[in-house]
């Protein structure tokens, strides 16, 4: 029983595609894209909510405010731009674009 389970997590663990889920970052732009193309509900949260959780690090990390400079529609927006214009690069290079354009 425990190598069964053992055998199990490691699977988990090196799978390309479990990884790709639970780092959203790594997310691929071509995969986000499709995802919205399927209206699928859930991608907007998700993205939104990743984003703000990276921006809000961001602000911590460097000790700075950035209050009333964004919103979740906006961040949404600005993310599936970066991606129709880059669909090969992916969500966390998106993340880097929008900081490096609302901090200058």
């Amino acid at each position: 029983m425990k190598k069964i389970l053992i055998f199990t997590i490691l699977l988990f663990i090196n799978s390309s595609s479990y990884a790709d889920y639970t780092v959203l970052g790594n997310f691929k732009c071509g995969s986000l894209l499709q995802f919205v193309n399927d209206k699928n509900t859930h991608v907007k949260t998700a993205i939104t909510s990743w984003m703000e959780g990276y921006l809000t690090g961001r602000n911590y990390e460097l000790d700075r405010d950035m209050l009333g400079k964004t919103n979740s529609d906006s961040l949404y927006h600005a993310v599936l731009k970066f991606c129709n214009d880059e669909p090969l690069s992916d969500l966390e290079s998106a993340a880097l674009h929008i900081d490096s354009k609302l901090n200058n």
